[in-house]
C-alpha cells in the first residue's frame, strides 16, 4: 500500500511540475541574441556541436559563408527526460540594393542604430531521453520569427518546414520524412511535428532532425528569400541508410 502511495504521489508531481513548473522559452528575441553572442547553451555539448557544425543560411538558394548563431535553451528535464529549443539566429542588411548576411555581432551593434536591418531567427524543439538504455529523440516543433529593424525594409511573409529520419523506437522500421512548406503573412509561423520517437545513441543508427524557416524580405521593388536551415543529427553507424542520408548531415 506504502508502495503504491510512494508511486502515485511521484507522477501527480511529475505530471504538475511537466504542465505548470516548466521553464518558459525565452520570447524576447533580443535576450535570445544575447545568449547566442555570448555562447550560452543548456543543452549537452556533443548536440550543440552538431548544430553549430551543420546549420546553415542561404539567400536566394545561395549558401552564405557567415554562419549562424547558436544558442539552446532547457525547457524541461526530470530523471528521464529533457526537452530543448534550439534557436540560430541571422543579422541581415540591404547594401547596394543587395541582401547579405552582417559578418560579425555585438551587444552594442544590435541595439544601436548600426545593427543590422533584419534579423532572422529559427528554433526546433525536441525531447532527449532514455527508454531502457536507449537513446530516444523526439522532435516536437519548428518556428521561424523574423525582426525587422528600419521602416524601409518589410518581411512580407515567412515559411516553415521541417524533416526527420532514422531508426523508429517502435516498430524498429526506418524513418525518412520532409514535410511541405508551411506559409503565413507576418513574421511569425509555428509548425507541429509530433513525429516518432527516433533512435539516438551517438554513434549507433543514423539520425537527424531539422527545421527549416524561412523570410521574404522586400525592399522597394527589390525582393529577397532568406532562410535558415537546423540540423540536430549524428553520422552513426555507416550501413546503407547512413550513406542515402550522408548529405543531410552536411
Amino acid at each position: 500500500m506504502h508502495l503504491v502511495t510512494f508511486y502515485l504521489y511521484y507522477y501527480i508531481c511529475k505530471w504538475w511540475n511537466y504542465y505548470f513548473h516548466p521553464k518558459r522559452k525565452i520570447q524576447d528575441i533580443d535576450i535570445l541574441l544575447d545568449r547566442a553572442i555570448d555562447q550560452k547553451n543548456d543543452a549537452p555539448t556533443y548536440v550543440v556541436k552538431e548544430i553549430k557544425n551543420n546549420c546553415k543560411l542561404t539567400i536566394n538558394g545561395e549558401e552564405q559563408s557567415t554562419t549562424p548563431l547558436v544558442t539552446t535553451e532547457l525547457l524541461y528535464s526530470d530523471n528521464n527526460s529533457s526537452e530543448y529549443a534550439a534557436t540560430v539566429i541571422s543579422e541581415l542588411e540591404v547594401y547596394n540594393n543587395t541582401l547579405r548576411a552582417v559578418s560579425s555581432y555585438s551587444k552594442e551593434e544590435h541595439t544601436s542604430s548600426s545593427g543590422g536591418e533584419i534579423y532572422l531567427y529559427t528554433t526546433i524543439y525536441f525531447d532527449i531521453s532514455n527508454v531502457n538504455g536507449v537513446g530516444i529523440i523526439f522532435f516536437k516543433k519548428v518556428t521561424v520569427n523574423a525582426k525587422v529593424n528600419v521602416s524601409r525594409v518589410k518581411v512580407n511573409y515567412v515559411k516553415a518546414r521541417y524533416g526527420y529520419a532514422g531508426v523508429n523506437y517502435n516498430t524498429r522500421g526506418w524513418e525518412n520524412t520532409t514535410s511541405t512548406w508551411y506559409s503565413e503573412t507576418g513574421t511569425s509561423k509555428t509548425v507541429y511535428v509530433n513525429g516518432p520517437k527516433l533512435e539516438s545513441v551517438s554513434g549507433g543508427m543514423y539520425y537527424n532532425i531539422w527545421g527549416k524557416g524561412l523570410a521574404h524580405v522586400a525592399r522597394g521593388n527589390s525582393s529577397w528569400d532568406t532562410t535558415h536551415k537546423v540540423i540536430e543529427c549524428d553520422m552513426g553507424w555507416w550501413g546503407w541508410e547512413s550513406l542515402m542520408n550522408f548529405f543531410w548531415c552536411k
